[in-house]
């Protein structure tokens, strides 16, 4: 699957060599007090029952041993989606998201 970035630095979207706009690559990690963990697998238990949105999809979720305790990498169309597919876990969870990109697509972007 041949894809290209915008020629911005960082870019928003994906745009696949036939002109369509892929999914954005995004990077969460979750922390939670041990106090909030039945809670969090509350939330995580009925999220889990829920069809995700559209034009997204979870390449994986793993639970860590460290400073942050889980990260899950999820493709989405934007930042407003994975915004939508955390918030039911910030009540419980402090929650960051980060795009990211490919090593070799940053280094041809600083090349640019």
């Amino acid at each position: 699957m041949g894809t290209h970035r915008a020629k911005s630095y960082y870019p928003n979207q994906i745009y696949k060599k036939n002109g369509e706009v892929g999914n954005m690559l995004f990077v969460v990690t979750a922390r939670w007090k041990p106090e909030n963990m039945a809670e969090f697998i509350k939330i995580a238990t009925s999220e889990m029952t829920r069809p995700p949105p559209r034009g997204t999809k979870d390449l994986g979720t793993y639970i860590l041993l460290g400073r942050c305790q889980m990260v899950s990498i999820t493709e989405a169309p934007d930042e407003k989606t994975i915004f939508k597919i955390h918030q039911p876990y910030m009540q419980v969870a402090e929650c960051d998201w980060v795009p990211a990109i490919k090593a070799e697509d940053a280094a041809q972007a600083l090349a640019q």
